[in-house]
Parts: structure tokens; sequence; C-alpha cells
């Protein structure tokens, strides 16, 4: 599946950066490495290794690990100029350790979408479900069965070849997590991550942002995002 650069400037739920319900309101540190193995131009594998994370967990000492490994298989199910439709199923793989809220296996189908029908404008968004798995997931972790939604809107300011402020690209981007099962109270977050890429020469992206959740209970304060892209 061959996609331009566009196409992975705003952030959907490719990457699971949230805390879980244990870490709210705690200092939480985490980083991952993602891969991008393409074996035609309808099939992918984003493989997300896991670098190292930081938190407390539910003690009262910080523990350094590393997050669970993602392993995600991407179709395109249709793709234009100025359009493209993917499905994305992430498989969260329990090789971390649960003292710092990780250990977790989950499968997570995911629809999304990418349209740039104007100009420099360009929108991003997608729907799919979290479903946890096994008895550490469920029983130990308490991790939720989710419906998940976004949307980003943004727009290009700078052509290509401008670095290092190339493809400057401003974005709002939403996100929506509905709990749906029934092993606690159905709670709805919903947050909003203002946010930047640009291309900085060679094919290199710097991206960033910072996520505010909007709705109550909020689980963390806020997140500082960041990340560096290459593109062949």
């Amino acid at each position: 599946m061959t996609e331009r650069p566009g196409r992975r400037l705003l952030p959907a739920r490719d990457r699971d950066l949230r805390l879980p319900a244990q870490c709210r309101q705690r200092r939480h540190w985490t980083s991952a490495l993602s891969i991008y193995t393409p074996f035609n131009r309808r099939f992918e594998v984003r493989w997300d290794i896991p670098l190292i994370l930081s938190n407390k967990g539910s003690t009262t000492e910080y523990h350094v690990s590393s997050p669970d490994l993602q392993v995600v298989p991407r179709f395109a199910l249709s793709e234009t100029e100025n359009s493209a439709q993917s499905l994305d199923i992430t498989f969260r793989l329990p090789t971390s350790d649960v003292i710092n809220n990780q250990g977790e296996a989950a499968v997570t189908p995911y629809y999304n979408f990418w349209v740039n029908p104007w100009a420099g404008f360009v929108a991003r968004g997608g729907v799919g479900f979290g479903i946890p798995f096994g008895n550490q997931s469920v029983n130990i972790l308490n991790a939720r069965s989710t419906f998940l939604g976004n949307l980003a809107l943004g727009y290009y300011f700078t052509p290509h070849d401008m670095i290092p402020i190339g493809d400057s690209v401003w974005y709002v981007s939403t996100n929506l997590t509905q709990d749906i099962d029934h092993r606690g109270p159905n709670t709805t977050t919903l947050t909003l991550t203002p946010g930047f890429r640009v291309h900085l020469g060679a094919n290199w992206y710097g991206l960033g942002g910072v996520e505010l959740p909007v709705t109550q209970p909020q689980p963390f304060d806020y997140q500082v995002l960041g990340g560096l892209m290459k593109v062949w």
C-alpha cells in the first residue's frame, strides 16, 4: 500500500499513547518505533516496537519498562489522488509488565479515511473498536471494551521543498473513546489535539502536538506528543 506522506500527517488511532485509568493524574513517559513493511500496493504491516516507558502504575514509585508490542496489518480499500480508505487490525501483545499497567492482549479493528477536497485542506478520521481479551487484560488490568473515533482537520501552508519548514501543516484532531462493556461506568472521553507537521529535508518529517481532554472525568491533564518520520 503506497501512501503519500500527507496521508500520515494527522494522528488517528495508529498509536495508543493514552494513559490507562490506573495512571490518571500522574506523570507518564512512553516511546516506541513504528516500522512499515509494505508487501504490495494494497497490503502492509506496521510494527510498533516498544522502547522505553516509565510510570508509577498503581504503585507509589516509578518503574521503567517498555510499552506492549503491537502488530498492525493494514489493508487499502480504495485510493485516488485526493482520497484513501483503509482498514487496520491492531494486535496488541502482552509483552510488558503489569506493574506499569501494560501486559494487555487486545485486538482493535479500525477503519480510516483521508481526503484532500480543496487546495491545501486535508481531513482524516476513522472509527473502530478496542477489544481486550484474556484473564490478565480483563480481570487484572481491568481493560475495557471501547468504541473509538477520530476526526482531524488541517491545512498545508508551505510547499514540499521549503525545508526545514516544507509541507508545513497545522491541524486539530479530535479523539473519542466510549466504554461499551458492562464491567464499569460507560465513560465518554473526548480530547482535542492541536499539532503540526513539517518536512525537515531528505524526506525526514517532524511532528508534534498537545492532547487536551475536554470531558470529565479527565484521564490526564495533558499529553505532549512528538515524532520523527522518515519516508522512502
